[in-house]
C-alpha cells in the first residue's frame, strides 16, 4: 500500500482495527514501536467493506445481544458496536453503505482514542508532541488511502492545548488579491500580476521547465519563502531563472 520495504513499518492488524483492552498485544506491540525503535508517527487504518463492521451495522440494527454471539466474536463486535449506533443515529435516511463507511471512520477515532486512554506511553509521546497518531481508511479497490488526521478532540484527550494541532486543523483559506493597483506602482502591480498569471499556469499543469536565459536578465521581483519548499519558487510562477530573486529561509521569516 505505501510502497515500502519489509522492515519499514511495523504492522499490528486484527479484525475491525480495534482496541478493546488496555494489556495484551495490540498496546504491547506500538508501545515496543514507539520506545524501542523510535516510532515517532502511528497510523490507524480501517478499510472499505470491512466485515467487522459490517457486522456491528447489523447488530445495531437488529439490537443483537452480543453476549449470546458465539465465541470471543461478540466481545470484537462490543467493541465497534458503538460507533455503528453513532453512525446509524447520525443518518438515518442513508443506505447501509453510507452508514458502514461513516461507522468505519468513527471506529478509526475510537481506536486512537482508546489508544491514547490505555496506553501511558501513546499519550506521554502525544501530550509532549513526539508522537502522531493519524487516521486512515484504505479502499480495497482503488488502493487509495483517505487520510483523517489526527483525532478532532486531541486537546480534549491530553489536557492540554495543543497550537500546531490547531494549526493542522484549521480550514484553510485561500484570499483573493484585489485591487492591485490601489496604493501600489504601476510596475509593482504588473509584477504582482505577473506572479498571479504564471502560478495558474502551475496550478493547471500548464507550466514548462525553461532553461536558464542570459546573465543579464533583469529581475522584476522578490520572493521570500519557505526553504522546506519541495518545488522550486520559480516554478510555483512560471518564470524564467533569473526573472525573480528568491530568498529562502525557514518559516520564511524576515531575520538577520
Amino acid at each position: 500500500l505505501f510502497d515500502m520495504r519489509p522492515g519499514d513499518l511495523f504492522v499490528l492488524r486484527n479484525a475491525g482495527n480495534t482496541c478493546a483492552s488496555n494489556k495484551g498485544s495490540l498496546i504491547g506491540s506500538a508501545e515496543y514501536s514507539i520506545t524501542h525503535l523510535r516510532t515517532k508517527v502511528v497510523v490507524v487504518m480501517g478499510h472499505t467493506k470491512c466485515g467487522a463492521v459490517a457486522a456491528a451495522i447489523d447488530a445495531a440494527h437488529s439490537n443483537t445481544d452480543l453476549t449470546t454471539v458465539a465465541g470471543s466474536i461478540g466481545h470484537l463486535l462490543a467493541d465497534i458496536i458503538d460507533s455503528a449506533k453513532k453512525a446509524a443515529a447520525s443518518s438515518p435516511g442513508t443506505g447501509s453503505a453510507e452508514q458502514m463507511m461513516l461507522a468505519t471512520r468513527i471506529n478509526v477515532f475510537n481506536t486512537i482514542e482508546k489508544m491514547i486512554q490505555y496506553s501511558d506511553i501513546v499519550y506521554t509521546g502525544v501530550k509532549l508532541e513526539e508522537l502522531q497518531v493519524i487516521g486512515a481508511v484504505y479502499d480495497i479497490y482503488t488502493g487509495q488511502i483517505e487520510w483523517l488526521g489526527e483525532h478532532p478532540q486531541l486537546e480534549a484527550l491530553v489536557g492540554r492545548p495543543m497550537p500546531m494541532h490547531q494549526w493542522h486543523n484549521s480550514p484553510y483559506v485561500v484570499r483573493g488579491v484585489s485591487r492591485l493597483n490601489n496604493g501600489r506602482s504601476p510596475s509593482a502591480a504588473a509584477a504582482l500580476g505577473r506572479l498571479l498569471e504564471g502560478n495558474g499556469r502551475f496550478v493547471g499543469g500548464h507550466w514548462r521547465y525553461k532553461p536558464p536565459r542570459s546573465t543579464d536578465t533583469a529581475p522584476w521581483g522578490i520572493v521570500i519563502g519557505g526553504s522546506e519548499y519541495r518545488v522550486p519558487v520559480e516554478d510555483l510562477f512560471d518564470v524564467d531563472p533569473g526573472e525573480i530573486v528568491v530568498q529562502r529561509v525557514l518559516g520564511s521569516v524576515a531575520g538577520m
